[in-house]
């Protein structure tokens, strides 16, 4: 019985489409860890509006964890805690919700972690990006972003600095960065380098020089893609730029003071 209802949770499959919304989104985010929880919270018949915001407490919690670099030793006891002991008390979601937010970083140290951060092709950091386009959007979901496999991740500045053309070396890149060039694998794995591209434009666009990448990028729907187009360049320092407007994004996503 209990490993039917771990699969409901992994699988997203509980019935009510805002809750399994957010179910797949702890898949995609690592947190499945707070099944316990989620299955505790269920037996207690809470209704739509509490387990959302549990569930929107876990996400919190669980992503700047993560961006900060938090040793995840103490997950388990933190949620078989809360399974074992918010029911106790008299209000439980807030207990819970309050009990995620004591040990959880601050605004500060997630802002400053968020920029700095080597970000891998994951699904974690692909949600992130859909998520800071979402917020771009004004949260309209007027134009959602199609089948996940059918959108990439985008390196502005290409995970290679070399490659070949026509069995010709180009070094546009290399030559763009100058001295600087040694820096590259520092900001390459930044949020600010990356984005959102469709397929058939990701592969196009491949490792191209800026200008040329741009072209592609201009026939992208994606917000956050369209934006790059504004600039002239692409060097370390407007990849630092972009990294700290998007991590003023995410810090206000990310937030428990939207509970």
């Amino acid at each position: 019985m209990k490993f039917e209802m771990y699969l409901k949770l992994y699988n997203g499959i509980l019935g009510i489409k805002e809750v399994d919304d957010r179910l797949n989104t702890l898949v995609r985010i690592e947190a499945t860890t707070c099944y316990p929880l989620v299955i505790k919270c269920l037996s207690e018949n809470l209704n739509k509006e509490q387990l959302m915001a549990i569930l929107e407490a876990i996400e919190v919690f669980t992503l700047r964890r993560s961006i900060c670099n938090i040793s995840i030793r103490d997950i388990d006891r933190i949620y078989n805690h809360l399974a074992l002991e918010s029911f106790n008390k008299e209000m439980p979601v807030s207990y819970i919700v309050d009990y995620l937010k004591r040990r959880t970083p601050s605004d500060t140290e997630f802002y400053l972690n968020f920029q700095n951060r080597d970000f891998t092709r994951s699904a974690q950091t692909k949600y992130i990006l859909e998520m800071i386009e979402n917020a771009l959007t004004n949260n309209t979901r007027e134009k959602t972003i199609s089948g996940r496999n059918d959108v990439h991740i985008e390196h502005i500045m290409p995970r290679e600095l070399l490659r070949k053309r026509n069995k010709v070396i180009d070094n546009s890149w290399q030559k763009e960065l100058g001295t600087r060039a040694s820096e590259y694998s520092m900001f390459v794995n930044r949020i600010g380098n990356l984005t959102l591209l469709g397929s058939e434009l990701n592969i196009t666009a491949s490792n191209y020089p800026f200008l040329e990448k741009k072209k592609k990028y201009e026939q992208s729907i994606i917000m956050l893609t369209k934006e790059i187009c504004q600039e002239d360049k692409w060097t370390f320092e407007e990849i630092n730029i972009r990294s700290v407007y998007l991590a003023g994004i995410a810090k206000k996503i990310w937030n428990f003071n939207n509970l």
